[in-house]
């Protein structure tokens, strides 16, 4: 993985997307929602890992778990196991 920094994803109205890394980054997220007056809630979807909770009820976390349970109900099972190791299958189907 690069050092790079990945940028949020806006989308309009109350709410922004971005693609994080962990913990640092869900701090630093936290930070920009409270001072932001562009939103009112922020969704934060991760991949691998664990990133802990937050206290903010405006603040969606997604983690691996959820993440493969939304896909997998969406019927994209094939992007899932192209995307994602098997494991994350196996626990989404339980």
């Amino acid at each position: 993985m690069s050092g790079k920094r990945n940028s949020p994803i806006r989308l309009p109205g109350d709410a922004f997307r971005c693609r994080c890394i962990g913990r640092l980054d869900l701090d630093d997220y936290l930070v920009r929602l409270k001072d932001s007056r562009a939103y009112d809630r922020m969704f934060f979807v991760w991949h691998a890992g664990d990133v802990g909770e937050v206290k903010e009820n405006n603040v969606a976390l997604i983690g691996p778990d959820r993440l493969a349970r939304m896909v997998f109900d969406a019927g994209l099972t094939t992007w899932l196991r192209e995307k994602y190791p098997e494991n994350l299958l196996t626990r989404a189907a339980r």
